[in-house]
């Protein structure tokens, strides 16, 4: 484009000109925001330097600005962490919720409750099994409430066919009955020592690195299942948050942009010879 311009008023008032490598590094120099060292000597050519300066910077900004957009999910609500903040959620922006059952420890936990948000919990509350929960989950304003584990590794199933899907786990987790549990007798010489191990075993951070190793195996058997019974997740409806796998092409530009000079470079300098 420099080129050309110098080129049409060199051509209308017979003056000096720019070689179209010169031309091409020099536009190059302005859209990365390097000025050149060695400017047109003419008042037409340093107007059209100017003119082209401004462009590229326009080009940089759009850029920038389109690449920042992509990578900065803005104007979305606060996950939510807790029953009350999703009960306020349906009532302001009619947030759904639902949960595997409504019977045994699930009802008893929500109707002996005295919070009166646990009670208009249980009254819009949906029955559903965990892979409909998901799938409501990931059409959006929905909550779906289950076991903390079986939805860890519900979720890392789900995300086998991508890097991160837009799922959150609340922080905040309810204790519903303690389950397999033992009791020994209050005299008992070694229950000191026996809670003592457990301290220690909850202090280390085993149970959690077990956990962790068991989710991961269970997702494992899951994934190979899965793929000997050639059942594969679709997720082509699903918003997916961009990635470097996506961003590869900039690379590639950039790449390509590197070797054009290097050649161009290289035929100037064997021409000059």
């Amino acid at each position: 484009m420099l080129w050309l311009l110098l080129r049409i008023r060199s051509g209308a008032l017979q003056g000096p000109s720019m070689g179209i490598a010169s031309s091409l590094f020099y536009g190059w120099g302005l859209l990365l925001e390097d000025r050149p060292y060695e400017p047109p000597t003419n008042l037409t050519g340093q107007v059209l330097v100017g003119i082209w300066l401004i462009t590229c910077l326009m080009l940089r900004a759009f850029y920038m600005s389109s690449l920042i957009s992509r990578l900065v999910e803005g104007g979305k609500p606060p996950v939510i962490n807790a029953i009350e903040e999703m009960v306020a959620r349906g009532e302001t922006d009619g947030w759904k919720l639902g949960s595997v059952t409504m019977t045994g420890v699930f009802n008893t936990f929500f109707s002996t409750s005295s919070n009166p948000d646990f009670l208009i919990a249980k009254q819009f509350m949906q029955t559903m099994g965990p892979e409909e929960g998901m799938r409501k989950v990931l059409e959006g304003d929905f909550s779906y409430i289950h076991n903390y584990y079986v939805m860890r590794i519900l979720l890392a199933t789900h995300q086998q066919g991508t890097d991160s899907i837009p799922v959150h786990i609340s922080t905040t987790k309810y204790p519903l009955f303690p389950g397999n549990t033992w009791a020994f007798r209050p005299s008992s010489s070694f229950i000191t020592k026996f809670n003592e191990g457990i301290q220690r075993l909850l202090n280390a951070g085993l149970i959690d690195f077990w956990m962790e190793d068991v989710i991961l195996t269970n997702v494992t058997k899951r994934r190979i299942q899965e793929k000997e019974s050639d059942e594969n997740i679709n997720f082509s409806n699903t918003q997916v948050v961009l990635g470097l796998l996506h961003l590869q092409v900039t690379f590639y530009l950039l790449l390509t942009g590197h070797t054009a000079a290097a050649s161009v470079f290289l035929v100037e300098h064997a021409l000059a010879r």
